[in-house]
């Protein structure tokens, strides 16, 4: 991991991240120690794939990534998030 985020609430945590972790608390939820990996992974200009057992949070594990860099940063221009999920899952939600 890079270091960039200190935890949640750290004076270090970027804006995007605490606004991530306050939207997780107001749920009552907690982020997943592999969430926090891949956000930090994505703010590293890392690549991967999440391979977790169905119901452990992959959707907000890869979208969080970018949408703490929109909160973070000034609006890049052109396709920032592709989400691919076959047809067969999405008519099982």
């Amino acid at each position: 991991m890079n270091g960039r985020s200190a935890g949640p609430g750290s004076s270090r945590t970027p804006s995007g991240r605490r606004r991530i972790e306050n939207w997780f608390r107001t749920r009552g939820w907690t982020p997943f120690p592999y969430q926090r990996e891949v956000w930090d992974a994505h703010a590293a200009g890392e690549s991967g794939l999440i391979h977790v057992a169905t119901g452990m949070g992959k959707t907000l594990a890869a979208a969080g990534g970018p949408v703490e860099a929109a909160l973070d940063g000034p609006a890049a221009a052109g396709l920032q998030l592709l989400w691919v999920t076959p047809l067969r899952a999405l008519a099982r939600d």
